[in-house]
């Protein structure tokens, strides 16, 4: 198998009539592989994802049901292992956000929180053990940047995106001596089809503009851009990548944290101390492959000031966001 070439490989996408899931499953059938498109309720929209796919020669496959039932993903599996054997890749992608606050949200909010964390747990469970045995498997959990900071208007979808980390960073601890990794990509502001009911604030004139203009690079991640790193990270050289976050917050920028700048350097990027009684101090996060999570970092001298000032003591934890 050369490099980027998933022949005899099979991926399922969640979630993958439209938008990012869409884009993984194009990019993957371009590479040969056998894809599985799954689709809550719009079959027309799946069926012609299918299609496409078919018409870059790949085999295809058609599931339909919510990925948060266990009927589903147990669907999914007998359909697979029926047609293909077995999975050597999933993308866990599907989503819907809740447009209302803490104190607004009824019961619904579980269905918010199931169909992102609940799905995913059902996923590993149903196709991890195989990739195990096999000695190869990769597991992709797209994640969000309110997974991090938080969001008033979608806490059930904020805290699904929480502890869809903290599942990824489990997954890869106990899978890793087995071939199988497991990682997550946030893709930020994107360009998607959007339901201006749950994303009321791209309804105002102008506001992709606003968005796009505390971005470094200016624009919204693009669906292919996001469906490659899912291509570099299933790749057989990236085996050693595991338990990463990756392209989090569209190049780089913290949404809404005040202490992040989202000055964009070559390797990092510029951001601001929370030691505020000791002024702002400017200080480089760099990823590095020492690190066993983006998160981990604790005990490591990386928050040190630019220009080669002391390190500063107070910060010894750091979320590195790029």
């Amino acid at each position: 198998m050369t490099e980027f070439d998933f022949s005899d490989r099979t991926i399922l996408v969640t979630g993958s009539g439209r938008n990012i899931g869409r884009a993984i499953i194009l990019e993957f059938a371009g590479r040969g592989a056998n894809v599985v498109i799954n689709a809550r309720s719009n079959r027309e929209e799946a069926e012609r994802v299918c299609a496409e796919a078919q018409a870059l020669a790949a085999q295809a496959l058609v599931v339909m049901g919510a990925a948060d039932e266990k009927a589903t993903i147990e669907a999914i599996q007998r359909e697979v292992e029926a047609r293909f054997g077995r999975l050597d890749i999933y993308v866990s992608n599907a989503a819907r956000r809740l447009h209302k606050d803490f104190f607004e949200t009824t019961d619904e909010g579980h269905r918010h929180l199931n169909q992102q964390l609940t799905a995913s747990w059902y996923l590993a469970k149903a196709f991890a053990p195989a990739m195990r045995d096999a000695g190869f498997g990769r597991i992709i959990h797209i994640n969000g940047t309110d997974g991090y900071t938080g969001g008033w208007t979608r806490v059930p979808h904020s805290t699904a995106k929480g502890g869809l980390r903290t599942l990824t960073k489990s997954l890869a601890e106990g899978l890793g001596e087995y071939g199988v990794t497991a990682n997550d990509i946030n893709p930020g502001y994107n360009e998607t089809v959007r339901d201006l009911t749950i994303h009321p604030e791209f309804s105002e004139p102008g506001a992709a503009e606003r968005f796009a203009a505390t971005i470094p690079i200016r624009r919204p991640t693009r669906p292919d851009e996001v469906a490659f790193a899912c291509a570099f990270l299933c790749s057989e050289r990236a085996g050693r990548s595991t338990a990463r976050s990756s392209m989090s917050t569209a190049a780089g920028k913290c949404w809404g944290r005040p202490e992040c700048s989202g000055e964009p350097l070559r390797r990092g990027y510029l951001i601001r101390s929370s030691a505020r009684k000791r002024g702002t101090q400017v200080i480089l996060f760099i990823l590095d492959p020492r690190f066993r999570g983006d998160d981990q970092c604790e005990g490591r001298d990386f928050a040190t000031a630019s220009q080669g000032r002391r390190p500063n003591p107070n910060v010894s934890r750091a979320e590195i966001s790029q």
